[in-house]
């Protein structure tokens, strides 16, 4: 069903990015799903219309994001 392919895909996801990292590759994820940009990413660079609004590292950008 669609929920075993999104776990699916998320672990692929999470794989991938664990391996990339293994031999020192960043790895760039876009997505629109906050949670797994928090699961997942060191860096956010989060974005609006096309334009830059707030970069950090994920640890401050969740803890205390600049934008809303």
């Amino acid at each position: 069903t669609a929920m075993c392919q999104l776990r699916i895909s998320l672990k692929l996801i999470e794989d991938i990015i664990l391996e990339e990292n293994k031999k020192g590759t960043c790895v760039i994820l876009t997505t629109h799903d906050m949670a797994q940009a928090k699961r997942l990413a060191t860096n956010i660079i989060f974005m609006n219309k096309g334009k830059i609004l707030e970069q950090s590292d994920s640890n401050a950008f969740f803890k205390k994001p600049k934008t809303k």
